[in-house]
């Protein structure tokens, strides 16, 4: 539905302004609405971007979770760390690791801050 939605919203403007562009010079006076031919180009091109889009957003992400985490601005955390918060986050994720089912991560990232998840506030 979506798809369907991006291409009528390019295709209406693309021929509203040829149809401005080109008014009179054609047999009628009034603009044409509906062009077959400018329909399947703007689908095309249309399609063309969001499989691209999605074919180079998978192709980024297959690379692993390093990736996502250097993508967030993550940090890469080495086990012989001073920092205490650092120590704290490798031992929460070494005390998750315990049950034999997980297994401790190679490699553990300190994300500071997202942007796009506000923390919760908490009121007293």
């Amino acid at each position: 539905m979506a798809v369907l939605i991006l291409i009528f919203a390019t295709y209406f403007p693309i021929q509203w302004f040829l149809a401005s562009e080109f008014k009179g010079m054609g047999t009628h006076d009034h603009p044409i609405i509906w062009s077959y031919k400018l329909f399947a180009i703007t689908t095309l091109s249309t399609l063309v971007v969001i499989v691209g889009s999605c074919l180079y957003k998978i192709y980024e992400l297959s690379e692993g979770g390093h990736s996502i985490a250097h993508m967030m601005n993550g940090r890469l955390i080495d086990y012989p760390t001073h920092d205490f918060k650092e120590k704290q986050l490798l031992n929460v994720v070494e005390e998750m690791a315990l049950p034999p089912a997980f297994h401790r991560p190679m490699s553990i990232f300190w994300i500071r801050s997202i942007q796009s998840m506000p923390l919760p506030q908490v009121t007293q």
